[in-house]
């Protein structure tokens, strides 16, 4: 797994990515590659793993990223995930 170096032209800026399918694993995959803060939100049940790295259970496209599982059924975890994206609006950005 390569590590997160926080450089880049997208370093300060923080994204939060809803777990999903399309594009969205791939965009945040080069979004983390050019230095941003990606946090992606999944569901409990699904956990990070993806169907590309059945042997790892690890998919390559997690790379540069953190990740938490919350139910968004429950209102904790609707006002965790509201959290993280209020948190992204206080990233210092670019120049």
């Amino acid at each position: 797994m390569q590590a997160m170096d926080n450089t880049g032209p997208l370093a300060g800026y923080r994204i939060v990515e809803f777990d999903g399918k399309g594009p969205a694993p791939f965009c945040g995959m080069l979004l983390g590659d050019l230095g941003a803060d990606v946090v992606q939100i999944t569901r409990p049940e699904s956990g990070v793993a993806d169907v590309s790295s059945a042997e790892s259970g690890f998919s390559i496209l997690n790379r540069n990223r953190r990740s938490i599982a919350l139910n968004l059924r429950h209102e904790a975890g609707r006002e965790a995930a509201l959290r993280r994206v209020e948190d992204s609006g206080q990233s210092s950005g670019g120049s």
